[in-house]
Protein backbone atom coordinates (compact mmCIF):
# COMPACT_ATOMS: atom_id res chain seq x y z
CA UNK A 1 0.00 0.00 0.00
CA UNK A 2 1.46 3.45 -0.98
CA UNK A 3 1.77 6.30 1.75
CA UNK A 4 1.28 9.80 1.11
CA UNK A 5 2.94 12.92 3.12
CA UNK A 6 0.50 15.29 4.84
CA UNK A 7 1.79 18.00 2.33
CA UNK A 8 0.12 15.14 -0.63
CA UNK A 9 -3.00 15.23 1.16
CA UNK A 10 -3.21 18.82 1.16
CA UNK A 11 -2.13 19.41 -2.32
CA UNK A 12 -4.41 16.80 -3.80
CA UNK A 13 -7.60 18.25 -1.84
CA UNK A 14 -6.96 21.97 -2.83
CA UNK A 15 -8.95 21.72 -5.99
CA UNK A 16 -12.30 20.12 -3.73
CA UNK A 17 -11.41 23.30 -1.16
CA UNK A 18 -11.64 25.81 -3.85
CA UNK A 19 -14.91 24.16 -5.09
CA UNK A 20 -16.20 24.31 -1.92
CA UNK A 21 -16.01 28.04 -1.08
CA UNK A 22 -18.85 29.89 0.00
CA UNK A 23 -19.18 32.43 -2.92
CA UNK A 24 -21.14 34.83 -0.34
CA UNK A 25 -19.10 34.40 2.38
CA UNK A 26 -15.84 34.95 -0.17
CA UNK A 27 -17.58 38.06 -1.42
CA UNK A 28 -18.56 39.49 2.04
CA UNK A 29 -15.09 38.95 2.77
CA UNK A 30 -13.93 41.16 -0.08
CA UNK A 31 -15.94 44.02 0.82
CA UNK A 32 -14.69 43.79 4.13
CA UNK A 33 -11.23 44.06 3.15
CA UNK A 34 -11.56 46.93 1.09
CA UNK A 35 -13.15 48.45 3.98
CA UNK A 36 -10.19 48.20 5.88
CA UNK A 37 -7.96 49.62 3.13
CA UNK A 38 -6.01 52.74 4.53
CA UNK A 39 -3.19 54.69 3.99
CA UNK A 40 -0.80 51.67 6.08
CA UNK A 41 -1.05 47.82 4.99
CA UNK A 42 -3.46 45.81 6.89
CA UNK A 43 -1.87 43.15 8.92
CA UNK A 44 -3.39 38.97 8.39
CA UNK A 45 -2.69 36.26 10.34
CA UNK A 46 -3.57 32.81 9.24
CA UNK A 47 -3.39 30.08 11.99
CA UNK A 48 -2.52 26.70 10.37
CA UNK A 49 -1.58 27.98 7.06
CA UNK A 50 -0.58 24.07 5.76
CA UNK A 51 0.98 24.39 2.37
CA UNK A 52 -0.40 28.13 1.73
CA UNK A 53 -3.61 26.98 0.33
CA UNK A 54 -6.01 29.84 1.46
CA UNK A 55 -3.10 32.41 0.54
CA UNK A 56 -2.71 31.12 -2.87
CA UNK A 57 -6.60 31.44 -3.00
CA UNK A 58 -6.75 35.16 -1.60
CA UNK A 59 -4.30 36.44 -3.86
CA UNK A 60 -5.37 34.58 -7.15
CA UNK A 61 -9.13 35.92 -6.01
CA UNK A 62 -7.51 39.90 -5.34
CA UNK A 63 -8.72 39.95 -1.86
CA UNK A 64 -4.93 40.84 -0.59
CA UNK A 65 -3.54 44.21 -1.37
CA UNK A 66 -0.87 46.36 0.18
CA UNK A 67 -1.29 44.54 3.61
CA UNK A 68 1.73 41.81 6.03
CA UNK A 69 0.61 38.47 5.69
CA UNK A 70 2.00 36.51 8.81
CA UNK A 71 1.04 32.47 8.01
CA UNK A 72 1.64 30.45 11.30
CA UNK A 73 1.58 26.43 11.38
CA UNK A 74 3.37 23.96 13.92
CA UNK A 75 4.38 21.32 11.13
CA UNK A 76 8.29 22.67 9.36
CA UNK A 77 7.32 20.61 6.23
CA UNK A 78 4.32 22.76 5.89
CA UNK A 79 5.93 25.81 6.44
CA UNK A 80 8.81 24.81 4.17
CA UNK A 81 6.25 23.77 1.10
CA UNK A 82 4.22 27.08 1.58
CA UNK A 83 7.31 28.71 1.32
CA UNK A 84 8.71 27.03 -2.14
CA UNK A 85 5.65 27.87 -3.48
CA UNK A 86 5.10 31.47 -2.65
CA UNK A 87 7.39 33.38 -4.27
CA UNK A 88 5.44 32.11 -7.73
CA UNK A 89 1.99 32.93 -6.00
CA UNK A 90 3.56 36.70 -5.77
CA UNK A 91 4.52 36.56 -9.35
CA UNK A 92 0.77 36.60 -9.88
CA UNK A 93 -0.34 39.41 -8.41
CA UNK A 94 0.71 43.17 -8.76
CA UNK A 95 -0.37 44.05 -4.93
CA UNK A 96 2.11 44.45 -2.39
CA UNK A 97 1.97 41.53 -0.07
CA UNK A 98 4.27 40.47 2.35
CA UNK A 99 4.24 37.34 3.49
CA UNK A 100 6.06 35.58 6.61
CA UNK A 101 6.09 32.00 7.06
CA UNK A 102 6.97 30.97 10.79
CA UNK A 103 6.88 27.36 11.94
CA UNK A 104 5.38 27.80 15.31
CA UNK A 105 2.21 26.14 17.69
CA UNK A 106 -0.62 29.04 17.44
CA UNK A 107 -1.28 29.08 21.09
CA UNK A 108 2.49 29.69 21.93
CA UNK A 109 2.39 32.15 18.95
CA UNK A 110 -0.86 33.99 20.15
CA UNK A 111 1.05 34.57 23.68
CA UNK A 112 4.26 36.03 22.74
CA UNK A 113 4.27 39.58 23.21
CA UNK A 114 4.84 40.82 20.10
CA UNK A 115 2.21 39.47 17.95
CA UNK A 116 -0.20 41.68 16.55
CA UNK A 117 -2.71 43.02 16.95
CA UNK A 118 -3.91 42.27 13.14
CA UNK A 119 -6.60 43.52 11.34
CA UNK A 120 -7.87 40.08 9.98
CA UNK A 121 -7.18 36.92 11.63
CA UNK A 122 -8.17 33.50 9.52
CA UNK A 123 -8.14 29.59 11.19
CA UNK A 124 -9.86 27.38 8.28
CA UNK A 125 -9.95 23.53 9.13
CA UNK A 126 -8.16 24.84 12.55
CA UNK A 127 -11.15 24.78 15.03
CA UNK A 128 -11.28 20.98 15.18
CA UNK A 129 -7.91 20.70 16.37
CA UNK A 130 -7.24 23.16 19.17
CA UNK A 131 -9.39 23.97 22.31
CA UNK A 132 -12.06 26.37 21.21
CA UNK A 133 -12.50 28.68 23.75
CA UNK A 134 -8.72 28.90 24.60
CA UNK A 135 -8.04 29.84 20.82
CA UNK A 136 -11.44 31.93 20.66
CA UNK A 137 -9.79 34.24 23.70
CA UNK A 138 -6.28 34.34 22.14
CA UNK A 139 -7.57 35.55 18.70
CA UNK A 140 -10.17 38.09 20.02
CA UNK A 141 -6.95 39.86 22.20
CA UNK A 142 -4.88 39.46 18.70
CA UNK A 143 -7.29 41.66 17.09
CA UNK A 144 -7.80 45.42 16.04
CA UNK A 145 -10.91 46.68 16.98
CA UNK A 146 -12.81 47.01 13.87
CA UNK A 147 -10.93 43.86 12.95
CA UNK A 148 -12.30 40.19 12.55
CA UNK A 149 -11.98 36.84 11.58
CA UNK A 150 -12.88 33.96 9.34
CA UNK A 151 -12.46 30.68 10.78
CA UNK A 152 -13.71 27.24 10.58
Amino acid sequence: MASYSFQEYLDAKQSVDDRAVNLRIWEMLHRSLVALQNPGPIDVLELGCGSGAMLRRMLSGGLLAHCRYTAIDSDWQNIAQAQQAYPRRLAQTENQVAVEFIQADAFEFLQRPSVGPYHLVIAHAFLDLVDVPTVLQSIRASTLPGGFWTIT
